[in-house]
């Protein structure tokens, strides 16, 4: 299992859109917000890669703002049990429903679809809960883990 990100402890950043757990304006954020370290629109492009084998269970893409913009979901199954695994805001998808990836397979790349700056919107949930799922209270944040804590 590796981080979705190219030598992301050196070259990304989680400090500068939601954390994990952070209070918003709907509910609680479920995943980390990833960008690169020159901030702004700078990581426009930058690859997403598969954490680990999987498949890819949905693709989806909104035209308004503020949603998840073009986002993917795709199943990793191990020790752990069966996850899923959700990038949003991205600027191209490489993959479709259904395909098997790899651990460390470029999937999609960084954009700012559905938001108005580039960041990768990654989450990690321990079961299904639909497509545009959020955590609308503490309660319902359980259904996701830290996807930091969870590498």
């Amino acid at each position: 299992m590796r981080f979705p990100h190219y030598n992301f402890e050196t070259e990304y950043n989680t400090t500068a859109g939601y954390f994990y757990g952070d209070l918003t304006s709907y509910g609680f954020h479920d995943g980390i917000d990833v960008n690169d370290n020159f901030g702004g629109n700078s990581d426009i492009g930058k690859p997403i890669i598969a954490m680990c084998d999987g498949i890819v269970t949905s693709i989806h893409e909104h035209i308004s703002k503020p949603t998840f913009g073009k986002h993917l979901h795709y199943q990793i199954d191990g020790v752990w049990g069966t996850y899923y695994v959700h990038h949003a805001h991205c600027k191209e998808i490489y993959v479709k429903v259904g395909d098997q990836i790899k651990e460390g397979q470029l999937i999609a790349t960084i954009g700012n679809s559905g938001t108005d700056w580039a960041h990768d919107h990654w989450a990690i949930k321990k079961q299904p809960t639909g497509i545009d799922a959020i955590a609308h209270n503490q309660e319902e944040l359980k259904m996701w883990e830290n996807p930091v804590e969870f590498v």
